[in-house]
């Protein structure tokens, strides 16, 4: 990162001063392809950025991620990186101070805790922490450095840890003693490191690949400290497993790596996961903790007797595993009373122990829906969290530290200045700004696993800007003269009372995804309404009460999916008539594109309407396997069978635009390729969204391909699926080929989108208008202007007797020659009816030739040199091959 910026001097200005010509400064974006416009800045401030670039690498270097760093912020947009470097965090400048001042190196840190190395560990730690510590806190690295860690197969790799060492207690004596100065180190590290406030909140309690089964040593100490643990299980051998932990404790207990107190904290955690707590919260039924009692009892009466031991060792075992006073309490008595086993543990929970608000509050800022292969599903207060086995965060105590920089910046707002006096008009500019900053910029969620994993070209799997786009575009289609404001009164009514509402809906359906996959499920809808009325109301451009009305009806759009006992959502019911229309035109938008994730049924795109229709049951046409046009809500408020036609019959332009554009996410055969036979890859097709320096015309530009294709097969020409050699020594023209057609040939097939892109579509047409020529189906002719009608059929016509001309491509010298001595010729000809001409020029004693746009405006368009000027004296040829090369 430190040489991010690299300023050299003209050789004339020896003065010290400004630079002769302000340094323009441009932002490359590699993964999309983008240069930012240039950024005119002083000498002055050139060199404050070269200093505040270095306080960042110091910075990275520290926590052992300037690279990652680096990446994550140049991914999270030019003008945010600009404006940061320009000021950057305190906690950056106080840990770049702290670090030149006393030459802290991370690295080194890193390698002591690898190695186990605890004295290297102590020297290098005492004199970072009293530089940065009480603003910054340790890095997370060191913490999960520790975790990765596996002191057992370090030692013996031809060893699985498992209850065969567990249960032998000569056999763990011997290991113990091979590997007892990792095991002291660890001790030490992680005492270290826990009491300089590192932590992991929850484990998962897994058996194999979590490091509570690989490291025990560290994922006890955590335990000890206050971490909650995650324990599952249907049957008296699956809790058995879960055992291991309190094996685990009693045999550091008895090597004297931990205190008594601390053991008896861990076995007091696991006994309330096993017997006094479930995915729904702390069991409420005594009976239930009576009879797991019993079944905890059972597994571990199994699990020892098969070791042949007498009954004074079992119960030295059993003690060891619960500890003497629950072993005597509710072991060796008879009846157990659930009541008093939940007392019991809950009088013993330790002061540190996390609460479940701080793991509730904890889960929902580090899980999300975004499965990875090391993500695990855990229930915690009956929600579900796809989370990490082990998370490391920096445990805050009240008025400790400032809030983690990284995580302000990035959940900074856009800034929407200027917004309004764009050239591409403030509703296009505001979509490309929402776009980039909600859907292609790193949440804060994902920065901790960039910086661990690094970061690489994204998209979500299921909510990406891609399907935002889409949902937006049907609003849009929605918002039609000819479409729902023609069909319901109501919300023509509400159009005229509020215009505003043209932009506004389309704009709130873009954000209602904002959040998704990176933040929990049950406050997608909210923070998607909070970002929506946030930056709207920041924007200052549209009425304040308007902004209030259509993020409530955001926030509320899935409320019948979010449950009527939630009391962060309001049920339709409650709501005012206006705010419930809005709620169905946003409701619209996302329920055509579940297409992208649940097939069509058979008869695909007829809507089977019945009297319950309008019982909006969302749940049921997602979880049924198929998509079901009739839960559309607004079918059965308009009640009108031409606006049911038309929802019906555009389904299937929804649907084509879904299929090539990255949206089609199911085993059901892409529609696109079953038409026109032509293979999608629906990967590339969501990074051309993705990766367009404008994503929105890039839809748009899909879309207006498929209208080509539809005007184009009405006219008789279709894709070529024959193979091209690219030079036919035989100059037999291929069957596709019409020489007949023009003066010089033209194709009836289509086989690039240069071709295809040569179908003209009439300029005043409009969303709808396009929607219905791509569904192509009888009886929507009408919903067409007579205009656009009439410059349709004139297009198709144009195509009947023009048919398609060939890409220009890069022509040998010895065809241009041709060309140029045979203007007559049909090469020459077709040539010529394309705008070019051919011109010779010599170069090194040889004539060369090359196509030449015939108007000047072509050629200032194309920066062609002076050289190639129209009133360049052209070369005369030779009569014979001289000077050919």
């Amino acid at each position: 990162m430190g040489n991010i910026l690299t300023l050299e001097q003209n050789k004339g200005n020896t003065s010290g001063d400004e630079f002769r010509e302000p340094v323009k400064l441009c932002l490359y974006n590699s993964y999309q392809g983008v240069l930012s416009p240039p950024v005119e800045i002083s000498r002055t401030q050139a060199l404050m950025l070269r200093r505040n670039i270095r306080a960042f690498s110091q910075y990275g270097n520290f926590t052992g991620q300037e690279l990652r760093l680096y990446q994550l912020l140049s991914q999270s947009g030019g003008e945010r990186f600009l404006q940061l470097l320009k000021n950057i965090p305190e906690q950056v400048s106080t840990v770049s101070a702290s670090v030149k001042a006393l030459g802290t190196d991370i690295k080194a840190i890193l390698t002591a805790i690898e190695n186990c190395d605890s004295a290297t560990f102590l020297s290098k730690l005492p004199a970072r922490v009293d530089g940065v510590n009480s603003k910054v806190g340790l890095p997370n690295i060191l913490l999960e450095a520790l975790l990765e860690q596996t002191p057992f197969h370090k030692h013996f790799p031809w060893l699985y840890y498992d209850f065969e060492i567990h249960d032998n207690e000569s056999s763990w004596d011997y290991i113990f003693e091979q590997a007892r100065p990792t095991f002291a180190a660890q001790v030490f590290i992680c005492r270290e490191l826990l009491n300089n406030n590192l932590f992991v909140p929850y484990l998962l309690g897994y058996k194999d690949s979590t490091p509570v089964h690989y490291n025990p040593l560290v994922c006890c100490l955590l335990i000890a400290y206050g971490a909650r643990i995650y324990l599952s299980y249907q049957t008296s051998a699956q809790l058995a497993d879960h055992l291991e932990i309190l094996t685990s404790t009693n045999h550091f207990l008895r090597a004297n790596l931990l205190t008594y107190g601390e053991a008896s904290t861990i076995r007091n955690e696991v006994l309330w996961e096993l017997l006094c707590n479930d995915g729904d919260g702390p069991v409420t039924k005594h009976y239930m903790i009576a009879n797991r009692v019993s079944i905890l009892r059972t597994a571990l009466h199994e699990h020892l007797n098969h070791r042949q031991l007498d009954s004074s060792e079992l119960h030295r075992k059993a003690v060891g595993l619960l500890g003497e006073e629950f072993y005597n309490h509710f072991f060796t008595n008879e009846p157990v009373y659930g009541h008093a086993v939940k007392e019991f543990l809950e009088n013993r929970f330790s002061t540190r122990r996390y609460s479940d608000e701080q793991l509730r509050e904890h889960l929902k800022s580090t899980a999300t829906l975004n499965r990875t292969i090391d993500q695990r599903l855990s229930i915690f207060l009956g929600e579900y969290y796809t989370c990490k086995p082990a998370v490391v965060v920096q445990r805050k105590e009240q008025g400790e530290r400032q809030p983690d920089w990284l995580v302000n910046f990035l959940a900074s707002p856009p800034t929407f200045e200027g917004m309004e006096i764009l050239p591409d008009g403030r509703y296009k500019s505001i979509t490309l700004k929402v776009g980039r900053y909600y859907y292609q910029f790193p949440h804060a969620n994902r920065a901790q696993t960039i910086l661990a994993k690094g970061i690489k070209p994204y998209y979500r799997k299921w909510h990406g800007l891609d399907h935002a786009l889409r949902t937006q575009l049907a609003t849009e289609f929605l918002m039609d003269s000819k479409v729902l404001p023609d069909f319901h009164k109501p919300f023509r009514e509400l159009l005229l009372k509020h215009p505003e509402l043209q932009e506004l809906l389309p704009i709130a359906e873009l954000y209602h995804d904002a959040v998704a996959e990176d933040e929990h499920k049950n406050v997608e809808e909210l923070r998607a309404a909070e970002l929506f009325q946030r930056d709207m109301t920041r924007l200052q451009q549209y009425p304040g009460q308007l902004v209030t009305l259509v993020a409530s009806a955001l926030r509320n759009k899935n409320c019948t999916m979010m449950g009527a006992e939630n009391p962060s959502f309001t049920p339709d019911h409650q709501c005012t008539e206006e705010e419930l229309l809005l709620r169905q035109v946003l409701r619209f938008g996302d329920t055509v594109d579940i297409l992208r994730v649940k097939p069509p049924r058979e008869d695909f795109p007829t809507i089977r309407l019945t009297p319950d229709s309008a019982e909006i049951d969302t749940s049921e046409m997602i979880y049924d396997g198929y998509f079901q046009p009739e839960k559309i809500e607004l079918l059965s408020v308009v009640n009108n069978p031409d606006f049911t036609l038309l929802i019906q019959s555009v389904m299937l332009s929804f649907r084509d635009l879904a299929s090539i554009t990255g949206g089609w996410h199911h085993q059901v055969p892409n529609p696109f390729t079953s038409q026109y036979h032509l293979p999608v890859d629906n990967h590339k097709r969501r990074l051309l969204i993705e990766q367009a320096p404008d994503p929105y015309q890039c839809l748009r530009e899909c879309l207006n391909d498929l209208v080509r294709f539809a005007i184009a097969e009405k006219a008789g020409i279709s894709p070529c699926l024959a193979k091209h050699h690219r030079r036919h020594t035989d100059h037999q023209p291929p069957g596709c080929w019409d020489p007949d057609t023009g003066s010089g040939g033209a194709y009836r097939r289509l086989h690039n989108e240069g071709e295809l892109r040569q179908v003209r579509l009439p300029e005043a047409m409009t969303l709808a208008e396009k929607m219905i020529v791509v569904a192509n189906q009888p009886g929507l002719e009408k919903l067409m202007s007579a205009d656009i009608r009439d410059a349709l059929e004139t297009e198709t016509i144009r195509l009947q007797q023009k048919a398609i001309l060939p890409s220009v491509g890069t022509l040998e010298q010895s065809e241009l020659e041709q060309m140029l001595r045979q203007p007559d010729s049909p090469g020459a000809r077709l040539l010529s009816e394309r705008g070019y001409s051919v011109k010779s020029s010599i170069h090194d004693g040889k004539i060369f030739y090359q196509m030449m746009p015939k108007s000047t405006l072509a050629r200032n368009f194309l920066l062609l040199p002076p050289e190639y000027d129209d009133e360049a004296n052209p070369v005369t040829l030779p009569e014979n091959n001289q000077g050919r090369h």
